[in-house]
């Protein structure tokens, strides 16, 4: 009885101490669908299966209120190993600011330059430092009603001729021919950036985007008067400013619209009975003069300054940065992998956005991942404004006073 004794009492103890050598690692996720949500939870069981040392603790939250929580996390003492996060200026100001981990060591360890293009390191890197692991990108573009274009006989635009006569037979007929929900106001930067990118180049666009160009220049005038015709002749659905991006959709199911501009995070929320009557083109040409530039938003996984579990963040970003768990990832949430050995979804808007990319000369974040935090919040209302009231010298001189306020420029 005695040795029976014993032998329970090891076990009990060898169970505890086990348990004991758990690491929780905390990570926080930013989630914009039901199906996001989900493979990242297999993901994190996987992860576990190979890893049984180390327990995934996910705190999980919708874009917005994400971005309000970051800085309060990345604070000194905050109990969080690994972030999801945006590449551009997001990741460059927590990283000039001290607040994450360089991963350059891991980076060479795991020979990731055999599975992610220079571009990327490059867009995740800064002051010579590597910063972040690429999990997914994605395009940008017009997504429209295809039967609708089918039965007016409108061919998707290449040109802004095009692009313009396509609007105006949709006015005569009584159909608005373009969608943006500005009540989160980001949306309304797309069309600044595409604008900017098509007539002025990425070089322009990135100088404005560093504060080194004003607003008041002719070229940025140039891009408010080729938008406000759009504006003037009320293209735009009306009371944008009521509606979320997501909440516009519905008008071009039902024929009351027709396209809108928007990144492929959409694909996730087009209904069953809608997704197959949905099309895809990438904004016309403008300057026949430029190359197409394109906007492509980088999503990463960064570990913050002052994580507890250093070590196994980066055994995480290890296992995310695998061609399996990419091809999976981005197949579920209608990304594109940035890992080169991964297979690119069957998709329809995937294949497409793939083209276009491929067919790019440069890519742009997105006006809110390339200004720095204060300049972005007070631009994306001067554009949500703009679409309003079509105000070109409103806009800019707000926008002029916000670049000074924003790079403290005397």
């Amino acid at each position: 009885m005695v040795k029976l004794f014993a032998c329970f009492l090891l076990l009990v103890i060898s169970a505890t101490a086990n348990t004991t050598n758990v690491e929780n690692l905390k990570v926080g996720l930013s989630i914009s669908s039901k199906g996001q949500r989900a493979i990242f939870y297999q993901l994190a069981r996987d992860f576990e299966q190979k890893n049984p040392d180390i327990k995934i603790k996910y705190t999980v939250m919708g874009n917005t209120d994400y971005k309000l929580s970051i800085d309060r996390w990345l604070a000194k003492g905050t109990a969080f190993d690994v972030l999801y996060w945006h590449s551009g200026q997001r990741l460059y100001r927590y990283a000039q600011a001290g607040l994450i981990s360089p991963i350059d060591n891991l980076w060479q360890e795991q020979q990731w330059d055999k599975s992610f293009a220079p571009g990327l390191r490059s867009a995740v890197s800064v002051g010579g430092k590597t910063y972040g692991l690429p999990v997914s990108y994605y395009h940008w573009g017009f997504y429209y009603k295809k039967s609708l274009f089918k039965h007016l006989s409108i061919k998707p635009p290449q040109t802004w001729p095009e692009f313009l006569a396509a609007c105006a037979q949709l006015k005569a007929q009584g159909i608005t021919p373009l969608v943006v929900g500005t009540k989160n106001k980001w949306p309304a930067a797309a069309w600044f950036d595409y604008f900017n990118l098509r007539l002025n180049g990425l070089e322009f666009h990135q100088q404005l985007m560093a504060g080194n160009i004003p607003y008041t220049d002719q070229r940025v005038r140039n891009v408010f008067v080729m938008w406000s015709e759009l504006v003037t002749k009320g293209y735009f659905v009306e009371s944008a400013h009521r509606l979320t991006w997501k909440s516009g959709l519905p008008l071009i199911y039902r024929n009351r619209a027709a396209m809108t501009l928007i990144g492929n995070f959409i694909e996730q929320h087009l209904p069953t009975t809608q997704i197959d009557d949905i099309g895809f083109f990438k904004f016309p040409i403008i300057n026949q003069e430029l190359p197409f530039f394109e906007e492509a938003p980088l999503d990463i996984f960064m570990l913050p300054k002052h994580s507890n579990h250093l070590a196994a963040g980066q055994r995480f970003l290890a296992f995310m940065a695998t061609a399996r768990v990419q091809e999976q990832l981005n197949q579920e949430v209608g990304f594109i992998p940035p890992n080169q050995h991964a297979k690119i979804s069957a998709s329809y808007f995937i294949n497409h956005g793939v083209k276009t990319l491929q067919q790019a000369q440069g890519f742009s974040q997105f006006y809110d991942r390339e200004t720095p935090k204060e300049m972005a919040e007070l631009g994306i209302n001067i554009f949500a404004d703009f679409l309003d009231d079509g105000d070109i010298s409103s806009a800019i001189a707000r926008l002029e006073q916000a670049r000074k306020i924003s790079y403290r420029i005397k």
